[in-house]
């Protein structure tokens, strides 16, 4: 019962990335802590306790590396913004110059 309980927490952590279940799992594992408390064994609440904090710790690691990949494709798109600026930029004196010189042809044949 007790083993069917973990792997049912376990399962249930890794097979998903929706952040709402994250707090369902945390109810889940407190629940699943009472109920071994029945047998009053220790040694296994101490682990699962421990359990249960690496799976924190290692999910807010995901958390961390999936901002990062967030900021490096936000960074991306941004300079990915600023190259079409500019050369939206440079084609826009390109036609100013080319505007300034038929004006001046122009001029020139009146």
């Amino acid at each position: 019962m007790k083993f069917e309980i973990q792997l049912n927490f376990f399962h249930t952590i890794k097979d998903t990335n929706n952040e709402n279940i994250y707090l369902k799992c945390f109810f889940y594992y407190f629940s699943f802590c009472d109920n071994i408390t029945k047998y009053q064994n220790i040694n296994y609440i101490f682990f699962s306790i421990y359990e249960f904090f690496s799976i924190l710790l290692s999910l807010i690691m995901s958390n961390i590396e999936d901002s990062n990949k967030n900021k490096k494709m936000r960074n991306f798109l941004i300079d990915e913004e600023r190259k079409n600026k500019d050369i939206e930029e440079a084609a826009n004196l390109v036609v100013k110059n080319e505007l300034k010189e038929i004006e001046a042809f122009l001029e020139q044949n009146k």
